[in-house]
């Protein structure tokens, strides 16, 4: 039994810290992830010809930015906080907030994304103007 605990804990030893650290820090893609922008759009194209039916899509973000990265706040969920500007298909641009969290995703597998577009948030479920998708 010594052994096999002297075993397990010499192999623990042996690991790099940046390889020690993947076992419990999960990873949560930049605010211009490709397909975190991808997802924003296919979702609300969904929700847009679905559930509203206003028939507008994002054609485009652009000046994206970070807002905030508060890793494992509260807990150990990592979320990243971001914004944007949205160019819709209607020609007009409006904000977009997004909310990027780590162990989310099905089964507590992957990162997730939550976004609001205001103005289009017609049942407010992120509040009025997006507020709690904003740090």
């Amino acid at each position: 039994m010594k052994r096999v605990i002297a075993a397990a804990l010499f192999v623990l030893s042996s690991l790099g810290a940046a390889e020690a650290g993947s076992f419990d820090r999960g990873f949560v893609p930049l605010c211009d992830d490709p397909n975190v922008l991808s997802k924003i759009a296919s979702r609300f194209h969904y929700a847009s010809f679905g559930a509203y039916q206003t028939f507008v899509t994002i054609e485009a973000v652009e000046k994206i930015r970070e807002s905030a990265f508060k890793p494992g706040d509260p807990g150990l969920i990592d979320r990243r906080f971001c914004r944007g500007r949205a160019l819709l298909s209607d020609g007009t641009h409006t904000k977009v907030y997004y909310l990027i969290e780590e162990r989310q995703g099905f089964a507590s597998i992957g990162w997730n994304v939550e976004f609001c577009v205001p103005g289009h948030d017609r049942w407010r479920v992120y509040d009025g103007w997006c507020r709690t998708l904003r740090p």
